[in-house]
């Protein structure tokens, strides 16, 4: 067999099999990727600190965390970053670089009521109502229920608002 013979039969098997090659570079490709994100976790994974400041602010995760511990949990904010320093390191055996400071966590804690009130409003207002009919007497549905309740304890005065929504979800807002 010539050169050339053997030139065009290795042409012709590549031509045969273009598509199967070029699907196993990008496999290849996609393996490497893979690679390069693993290497990334493992590093995450060995090291002691996890990175919590980013940019200027505190990650999501972070804020979304003390946002929950104070709003949900009853945690003071003077004892938030012991709470989360104490669960990591005895879940993860980690630590954060960098937890936030009073000034911080209080305008968190803003943050956090800004986001409830957006969320409060957004579900009183985006319910499409089906009102019912004057012959009805009732029996369509309606539009939020609104409950409220006072009390007064050392001359400061408590209320709060309950909000129930057609949908069945309610809503607290407490004023004091």
């Amino acid at each position: 067999m010539s050169k050339q013979q053997h030139s065009s039969k290795f042409d012709q098997i590549r031509e045969e099999h273009l598509f199967e090659i070029q699907n196993l570079k990008v496999d290849i490709a996609a393996k490497q990727d893979r690679i390069l994100k693993l290497k990334d976790l493992n590093s995450i994974l060995t090291d002691d600190k996890i990175e919590s400041f980013y940019d200027g602010k505190f990650s999501n995760e972070v804020r979304e965390t003390i946002m929950t511990l104070l709003t949900e949990c009853g945690v003071s904010q003077k004892k938030v970053n012991n709470v989360i320093s104490i669960v990591l390191k005895n879940l993860t055996g980690k630590q954060l670089s960098r937890l936030p400071s009073a000034g911080v966590k209080s305008r968190l804690l803003i943050e956090a009521k800004r986001v409830a009130q957006k969320q409060v409003a957004e579900a009183m207002l985006n319910y499409e109502y089906d009102l019912p009919d004057l012959n009805d007497m009732g029996q369509g549905h309606k539009g939020n229920c609104l409950n409220q309740d006072a009390t007064s304890k050392h001359h400061k005065h408590f209320q709060s608002f309950q909000i129930t929504t057609p949908d069945k979800k309610n809503f607290l807002i407490r004023l004091k």
